[in-house]
C-alpha cells in the first residue's frame, strides 16, 4: 500500500537544496548580525537546510504570489514585469529581486508578495532579518 504522506514529504525533501551565495541579498539589508551576513556568503554550504514543513511553507507563499499577479491582472492593473532583478547595485555586491512592477497613475511602482501570521501582524514582535 502507498503512504502518501511519506511519499510528498519524500518528494518535497528532494526540492530542498543549498545555492551559493556571492552577494548580500536585498532582503538582508539592515540586518543587526554582519557575522550572520559573512556567513551566508563564505560558508553557505554549511548553512542548516529548511526543514521539510519549512520548504512547503516557501512553495506555498510562491504559490500565493502567483495568485496574487493572476488576481492583480484579472482586477485590470497592469503587471509589467514579474521577478525582475535587482543587480543595479553591482558596487555593493547587493543583489536580489522584485516580485513584479504595477503601473498606478501613469508610473511603475514596484511590488513584493508578502504573507503573515495575524497574531505577528496584531504584535510588537519585530519583522525582518
Amino acid at each position: 500500500m502507498i503512504n502518501v504522506p511519506k511519499r510528498l514529504d519524500e518528494e518535497c525533501a528532494r526540492r530542498i537544496k543549498a545555492f551559493p551565495c556571492y552577494s548580500n541579498r536585498a532582503s538582508s539589508l539592515g540586518a543587526t548580525c554582519t557575522r550572520q551576513l559573512v556567513y551566508a556568503r563564505t560558508h553557505w554550504n554549511e548553512a542548516t537546510l529548511p526543514t521539510v514543513e519549512a520548504k512547503r511553507v516557501y512553495e506555498l507563499g510562491e504559490r500565493i504570489e502567483r495568485d496574487v499577479i493572476a488576481a492583480l491582472a484579472d482586477a485590470g492593473i497592469e503587471v509589467i514585469e514579474q521577478q525582475r532583478a535587482l543587480d543595479d547595485f553591482s558596487d555593493c555586491q547587493v543583489t536580489g529581486h522584485v516580485d513584479g512592477v504595477i503601473v498606478v497613475d501613469g508610473r511603475a511602482v514596484p511590488f513584493d508578495v508578502k504573507s503573515m501570521a495575524p497574531h505577528i501582524w496584531d504584535s510588537d514582535a519585530p519583522v525582518g532579518p
